[in-house]
């Protein structure tokens, strides 16, 4: 019963984020990748549709993604932004990540 309970919650949760980034994105974006979606899964086997989960050459290691943030954070402060906290957004967020790594 208890996996049954953890399933659900699980579940519940990944129903709130899907809800939460549809909403952040465009209507018609949204409607367009749905589309995509639809059309694969109808698409008899062998599919013939490529998979819209399938990304080819689309790669950011972790290493450069730091790097990314870090540019873009010190070029807010150069523009003039000013830090709140001694933890930056993107060293909060790694931490995150790693903490929902961990778990």
């Amino acid at each position: 019963m208890q996996r049954y309970r953890n399933a659900i919650r699980d579940r519940n949760l990944q129903v709130e984020g899907h809800r939460g980034l549809t909403a952040s994105l465009s209507t018609g974006l949204v409607q367009k990748w749905e589309k995509l979606c639809v059309d694969w899964e109808k698409d008899p086997w062998p599919k013939k549709k490529p998979s819209p989960f399938h990304t080819e050459g689309i790669f950011l290691s972790e290493a450069q993604a730091r790097k990314d943030l870090a540019a873009e954070e010190e070029a807010l402060l150069i523009a003039g932004a000013v830090r709140l906290h001694a933890t930056t957004a993107s060293m909060f967020m790694v931490v995150g990540l790693e903490l929902e790594e961990g778990q």
